[in-house]
């Protein structure tokens, strides 16, 4: 019989569907609920060790305490289970610490300024921001970038620009070069034999590029090619773009990412950036779960 508690601890993995239960084959059926309550319950019951390792990340400390508070002889799975706990409890340290201080720089307003994210991720930047700026908006991002320049740097400020724009440029190269790589891993194959076929098309491929060039050099001088080329999208998806960019970037500082322009050890480390407001809140709940247990 399954009490209250391992009910929770049930329905807290089989509502994840990254959990694995059974090796299926691709045209099988999906498990049923009652079948991954029966999986997890009889693993549960035989071998809490594996069950532990398989499914640990699907649980919180409480409900890891209750697994512990029903071991009584094995101590290789106790063990197991306190270094879990104590991880997940210095995990939620740290991500409560560096969300405290993401809202600190958030209304500062500088670290997440679009100079500073375009520098952290220039090729994300481009792409979901940049390629859409009217040229107004370029000139007042680069005026903005020019004053916070000349704040720092006044006597070297036009060096450093051209060799912040330089590094800024390389990295969006680097970054999409890794990016056509990556995809290029899975069809490699598929883009030799695209080559291919494209050296054997050259002769005629040249002939046509020709025949295109001269009809263009008779269009109209007004008809600049960069503006043909220029994507255009309405206002109201430029903000939803600037919006999913701006998360972006919020979730590579919490995860860690930004190590390269941010030092996460005065804040992982320093209790100074203890969220007040959430232990204040920890505490509250604790104390009325506890009034209530009474």
């Amino acid at each position: 019989m399954i009490n209250d508690q391992e009910q929770s601890l049930f329905d807290s993995i089989a509502a994840n569907k990254s959990a694995f239960f059974v090796s299926q084959q691709k045209d099988e059926c999906d498990l049923s609920s009652d079948q991954k309550l029966n999986i997890l319950s009889q693993l549960y019951q035989s071998n809490k060790m594996a069950f532990v390792q398989r499914y640990h990340r699907f649980l919180n400390n409480d409900q890891l305490n209750y697994i512990k508070s029903n071991v009584i002889d094995d101590q290789d799975v106790i063990y197991f289970l306190n270094s879990l706990i104590k991880f997940k409890s210095r995990k939620k340290i740290v991500q409560n610490r560096r969300y405290f201080a993401m809202r600190k720089l958030i209304e500062d307003g500088k670290y997440f300024s679009d100079h500073e994210m375009n520098e952290r991720n220039p090729l994300l930047y481009e792409q979901m921001i940049g390629q859409y700026l009217t040229d107004e908006e370029k000139e007042d991002l680069e005026k903005e970038r020019r004053a916070n320049d000349n704040q720092q740097r006044p006597l070297s400020s036009f060096f450093m620009n051209q060799l912040e724009n330089n590094q800024i440029e390389k990295k969006r190269s680097e970054q999409a070069a890794s990016e056509y790589f990556d995809f290029q891993d899975d069809s490699n194959q598929d883009y030799m034999n695209e080559v291919e076929r494209k050296k054997e098309d050259e002769d005629e491929d040249e002939d046509e590029e020709e025949e295109e060039e001269e009809r263009y050099d008779v269009e109209d001088d007004d008809n600049d090619p960069d503006n043909h080329n220029k994507p255009s999208i309405s206002e109201e998806d430029k903000q939803e773009l600037r919006k999913n960019f701006t998360y972006s970037m919020y979730e590579q500082f919490l995860k860690g990412n930004d190590i390269d322009y941010f030092d996460y050890n005065q804040i992982d480390d320093n209790d100074d950036y203890d969220p007040m407001d959430l232990i204040n809140q920890d505490a509250e709940d604790s104390y009325f779960d506890s009034e209530e247990a009474n």
